[in-house]
């Protein structure tokens, strides 16, 4: 948000703007493929068949049955809840409050989806 808010004002270039959100793709990409790989392959989580079969379920439902148009459509407001949570776990003041906000958006969202 800050760097669109400088790009708005002309203090930072378009280009810079895109190579920022390109960077930040890339490593949110790389992120979660370390994070399934240590997380889920290496401790064999799904290895079970009920497991096994809801990922891949779950997976080719993702991909092949949705159109992009329609992920994109329920990826936004996924991303405008975590920073809603963001935002909310900032402006508490103790640890409940913090634990709360963080987590009650998103699960608002999955809740609805």
């Amino acid at each position: 948000m800050t760097l669109l808010m400088a790009c708005y004002r002309r203090k930072t270039p378009l280009w810079r703007v895109a190579w920022v959100l390109t960077v930040d793709y890339i490593g949110n990409f790389c992120g979660c493929l370390v994070f399934a790989y240590f997380f889920s392959f290496l401790t064999q989580t799904f290895d079970a068949e009920p497991f096994r079969s809801y990922v891949q379920s779950v997976a080719v439902t993702k991909t092949r049955t949705l159109d992009f148009g329609i992920l994109l459509l329920r990826a936004i407001p996924a991303n405008m809840m975590v920073c809603l949570a963001t935002y909310l776990a900032m402006g508490s003041r103790d640890a409940a409050g913090k634990f709360f906000n963080l987590a009650f958006p998103p699960y608002m969202f999955v809740i609805g989806m």
